[in-house]
C-alpha cells in the first residue's frame, strides 16, 4: 500500500501556477510504501498519470544524483544510489501534457521504489487548463501486486494580467489615446465622434 502520500488532515496538494511554470515541485517527499519488501520489480513500473487536458503539465523525477538514498534521473534511465533500477517509458514520458511511466528492472528494490516516489516531480510550460486535475499513481511489481493512490490536485490560478493604463481617473482605459508631438507627449487626447 501506499501511506502518508498528501497533506495532512485530509487535505489535497496546493501549488500555485506562477511557481510551477518557474520550477518544477515534488508532489511529496515522504511516502511509505508497504507490503512489497523483498519483492521482485523486474517488468514492474510506476505510473503518475492525470487528466489535464492541454500540453502544458509536466511530469518527471528529481535528479539528486548518485548518493545515499538518492534518485538520479538523465532523462531515460533512473538510478538509485547510482544504480539502474528502471527507464522511461518510451511513450508516457510525461512531457506535453503526456502521463509518466518507468519500467523497473531486477535491480529495483521497494526501498528505491520507495524514493522514486518521492522524487516524482509536475510542473507547467505554460497556463494550466484544469486547476483541479485528477491525479492517480500505480505502482506494480513483477507478480502484478499493485499500490495505488489517487486525488485531485489544487493549482491557484495567480497570474493575473496586467491592469491597462489610463491617463487620468475620469477617462475610461478603453478610450486612451495620445497625440504626438516632436520631442513630447504631454497632451493626451481622446476622439470623439461628431454622432456620439
Amino acid at each position: 500500500s501506499l501511506t502518508d502520500l498528501g497533506p495532512a488532515a485530509g487535505g489535497r496538494f496546493t501549488f500555485s501556477e506562477t511557481a510551477l511554470a518557474a520550477a518544477p515541485a515534488v508532489l511529496d517527499a515522504a511516502v511509505d510504501l508497504n507490503g512489497f519488501d523483498g519483492d521482485d520489480f523486474a517488468g514492474g513500473y510506476v505510473r503518475l498519470a492525470h487528466n489535464a487536458n492541454g500540453t502544458t503539465l509536466e511530469i518527471s523525477l528529481l535528479d539528486e544524483g548518485t548518493g545515499p538514498r538518492r534518485t538520479g534521473f538523465d532523462g531515460t534511465d533512473v538510478t538509485y544510489e547510482g544504480v539502474v533500477i528502471g527507464a522511461l517509458d518510451a511513450v508516457e514520458t510525461g512531457q506535453a501534457g503526456a502521463d509518466f511511466k518507468v519500467v523497473l528492472n531486477a535491480a529495483a528494490t521497494a526501498e528505491a521504489v520507495e524514493a522514486l516516489v518521492e522524487h516524482l516531480t509536475v510542473g507547467l510550460s505554460g497556463d494550466i487548463s484544469a486547476t483541479t486535475p485528477y491525479f492517480s499513481l500505480r505502482v506494480q511489481n513483477q507478480a502484478g501486486a499493485s499500490a495505488t493512490w489517487a486525488d485531485y490536485v489544487e493549482v491557484t490560478n495567480d497570474s493575473l494580467p496586467v491592469a491597462p493604463i489610463q491617463a487620468d481617473a475620469g477617462t475610461p482605459a478603453e478610450t486612451v489615446v495620445n497625440t504626438y508631438r516632436v520631442n513630447a507627449q504631454d497632451e493626451p487626447a481622446v476622439i470623439a465622434l461628431d454622432d456620439g
